[in-house]
């Protein structure tokens, strides 16, 4: 069907049905005038990301005039993006400057005709008339709707070929045509409007994307004490069909990636493997199937040892106050000044490594546990300093010292491991430059 889409643009058909069937073709055949795809994801905090993408294209002679509109300029399908509202959207040409791009009606526009000349096409093949009305409307539904009802649209035109709908049966048993309505229930078609396309051109557009942070509050402990890294999957679709895709992925400079991959969600495979224990992620992966669903693996380790140093000294200094006033030299309940000052001193040094100010909100999320835990160290500090206080019996102190010292060694001993892993990363970091 590509050879009759190209003839079809070149007998000069009407404005949107020509449209239409370039920007449908345009749209499946990436790899064909896309000559490679550069993404950027910074991300913001365990739950935000920023997502750059940079477009390096050259439009088919062929194509370019049915996707010409007033004064000259070019609508260009340089990305599908989920049926989702955008943050912080942004496009700009190759010089950094704002590229408008097509409003949402006249984008669904364009998609329907797409889909309704595409549909043509192939009942054409088959000798068959024009789209039916309800075809007609399903499509629109499909092109112009949010994901909820594209999708039960799409579902109804299978369930109907299923029953035995001629017309349905035909329609979705055109490859392009399948490609792209599937694509279009999903998603909808980014319109760049270009003064030209008459030169390969490169078009950069940004946006805010959320993450799903799914984990339990055990896993987010054990990720806080660096026992496990902090694991993200990140859907990468406009990796799907590309000639040459390149990720990047960016974290704060406290972190370190321990692995990036990128795989195909549908069957496992790898398509790219990534920097190991790296400061940023860097991946390559070319020719990637149109129908695969790339998604992107990514692990976090922590490596700044600066804050974990603090934390495990000032637990230690605690551990050994407690361990020395339950076992070697007991504190006099009726002397309890010395100890009391000793350990709130301690609390003050969990104060100030607990407050840090202008702090990436990933390494905010992701020390929290730890911070917790420095907090903790603080509150057994001043239980034990509390029972001097308050003049409570020798047997009481003894009690309550032996066990906060317990409760203490074990925090000390968290803290060490983390202290040992983040020491870990930042040697290794050393060895690589």
């Amino acid at each position: 069907m590509t050879e009759e889409i190209i003839e079809a643009a070149e007998d000069n058909e009407p404005d949107d049905a020509f449209a239409g069937l370039a920007a449908g073709l345009l749209v499946v055949s990436d790899a064909n005038w896309v000559h490679r795809r550069v993404e950027t994801i910074d991300i913001l905090s365990t739950e935000l990301s920023r997502r750059t993408v940079s477009v390096d294209f050259t439009v088919p002679p062929t194509l370019r005039s049915p996707l010409q509109v007033a004064k000259g300029e070019v609508l260009v399908p340089i990305a599908t993006l989920e049926k989702a509202p955008l943050r912080h959207f942004d496009l700009r040409d190759e010089r950094g400057g704002v590229v408008p791009c097509l409003e949402q009606r006249a984008n669904g526009e364009i998609a329907t005709h797409a889909l309704v000349e595409l549909a043509t096409l192939a009942l054409e093949d088959a000798e068959m008339p024009s789209p039916g009305d309800r075809l007609r409307a399903d499509l629109r539904t499909i092109a112009t709707a949010r994901r909820s009802p594209a999708e039960a649209a799409l579902s109804g035109l299978y369930q109907a070929a299923d029953s035995g709908d001629p017309e349905c049966s035909l329609v979705l048993a055109d490859e392009i045509f399948a490609l792209l309505l599937s694509i279009l229930a999903t998603d909808f078609i980014l319109f760049a409007v270009v003064e030209s396309a008459e030169r390969r051109r490169v078009l950069k557009y940004g946006y805010d994307e959320p993450l799903a942070d799914q984990r339990s509050q055990r896993l987010r402990l054990v990720q806080g004490l660096g026992l496990a890294p902090l694991a993200f999957q990140i859907d990468v679709p406009v990796a799907a069909g590309c000639r040459s895709y390149h990720a990047e992925v960016v974290i704060p400079e406290e972190l370190r990636l321990s692995y990036a991959e990128l795989v195909d969600g549908r069957s496992g495979e790898a398509l790219a493997d990534g920097d190991i224990d790296s400061d940023r992620g860097a991946l390559h992966a070319p020719d990637v199937d149109v129908l695969a669903q790339p998604e992107l693996l990514v692990a976090i380790g922590a490596e700044r040892a600066g804050f974990i140093t603090v934390a495990a000294c000032v637990t230690g200094a605690i551990t050994l106050a407690l361990w020395a006033g339950a076992t070697l030299l007991p504190p006099d309940p009726t002397q309890a000044a010395p100890s009391v000052a000793i350990l709130f001193a301690s609390s003050a040094l969990v104060s100030g490594a607990l407050t840090q100010r202008g702090e990436h909100r990933l390494v905010s999320a992701f020390f929290a546990p730890l911070r917790g835990l420095l907090g903790l160290a603080a509150l057994v500090a001043l239980v034990a300093a509390s029972v001097l206080a308050l003049g409570a019996s020798a047997c009481v102190v003894d009690i309550v010292w032996s066990s906060a010292a317990g409760v203490a060694s074990l925090l000390s001993a968290l803290f060490a491991v983390a202290w040992w892993k983040a020491r870990g990363r930042q040697v290794s970091r050393a060895e690589n430059d």
